[in-house]
């Protein structure tokens, strides 16, 4: 069930960032980055005018880009990943710290045993589970 709260507006003035990648950047930013090995491609057809995404999964960074025109859409975090956010929320934290960081969340949807804490205004989704936080994603602000 949706809730609706007020997030503190002074938060959402700052782009967020996770794992010191802010969506939007350019790829050619973190070029050196999409070189390893470890780095596994995959690319999402989206169909008709619409360009492919394609997620970059860097486990030894611990995040998941999500790229399109060479553009960073999103930024997530990888299974066991430790990525941060520009706030110091990462997985594995208590919920508390979100809501210490960025406020009560503007949504919360239920999806099974998991809450997805929603702040749209800073493009912020964090998925929490047993009160702790599973998953970070930070999209591109419009």
């Amino acid at each position: 069930a949706a809730r609706a709260q007020a997030a503190p507006p002074a938060q959402e003035a700052t782009p967020e960032s996770l794992g010191g990648v802010t969506p939007g950047i350019s790829q050619a930013s973190f070029a050196d980055w999409l070189n390893g090995p470890e780095v596994r491609r995959i690319t999402i057809p989206l169909g008709g005018a619409a360009r492919d995404l394609t997620m970059h999964v860097l486990s030894q960074r611990g995040i998941v880009l999500v790229v399109r025109d060479n553009a960073v859409e999103a930024v997530a975090t990888a299974r066991e990943g430790r990525a941060a956010t520009a706030q110091g929320v990462r997985p594995g934290d208590p919920a508390a710290k979100v809501e210490a960081a960025y406020g009560r969340p503007t949504a919360q949807n239920g999806l099974q045993a998991l809450n997805i804490w929603e702040y749209p205004g800073r493009a912020l989704a964090v998925v929490v589970a047993n009160e702790r936080v599973q998953s970070i994603w930070v999209g591109r602000r419009r």
